[in-house]
């Protein structure tokens, strides 16, 4: 009497041998090293090409966009290269900053309020939306027109200690005097 064989016992036997599995193997390993690293690399280089014609043709604009998106562990290595770009980043202005970093001139970016410690998102929509009237003359003009409940006094001299009132308020330090970097590396 014939013996039936199940087709899963014909595909062991065909894979049973050392020689035949080894040989699969090298095929796999072949073509998984070969089709992943090309398929990756062109675009890899694609994006590479586009991201530094765009930091050589734009360089403060890229710069912007790129501290916006990118995790707050990569910031200070961005900050570095733009400011070897000779882009300088400037701390948060009452009247030119918002929930991005803001291109101020060819030259120049401005940090967002977020990026205070304490100051959340509210409280920046808060100033934006008191922005909308017009930019503020000085201090008393902002106290005037923010909503108080949204951003109140902590988050207030929180923005003044790091210099967000400077370019505003007469006889402030400016933002970038160097009695102002203990406060702003704190917050």
């Amino acid at each position: 009497m014939p013996k039936i064989v199940s087709k899963r016992i014909v595909k062991e036997r065909a894979f049973a041998t050392d020689e035949k599995a080894g040989a699969l193997f090298d095929k796999v390993a072949g073509f998984a090293g070969y089709g992943f690293n090309k398929s990756h690399s062109c675009e890899y280089t694609l994006i590479s090409y586009q991201s530094m014609w765009l930091r050589t043709n734009y360089p403060v604009e890229f710069y912007a966009a790129a501290l916006t998106l990118m995790d707050e562990d990569k910031l200070p290595a961005i900050v570095r290269d733009a400011t070897q770009a000779g882009i300088e980043i400037s701390m948060p202005d009452i009247n030119n900053s918002s929930s991005r970093f803001e291109i101020v001139t060819d030259t120049r970016i401005c940090i967002p309020f977020q990026r205070i410690k304490g100051i959340s998102e509210k409280s920046a929509d808060a100033i934006l939306a008191a922005r909308v009237a017009g930019r503020f003359a000085n201090k008393a003009d902002f106290l005037a027109r923010v909503e108080k409940r949204r951003c109140n006094s902590a988050q207030q001299d929180k923005l003044d200690r790091v210099g967000a009132f400077a370019a505003i308020e007469p006889g402030q330090l400016p933002a970038n005097d160097p009695t102002r970097i203990k406060d702003q590396i704190e917050l």
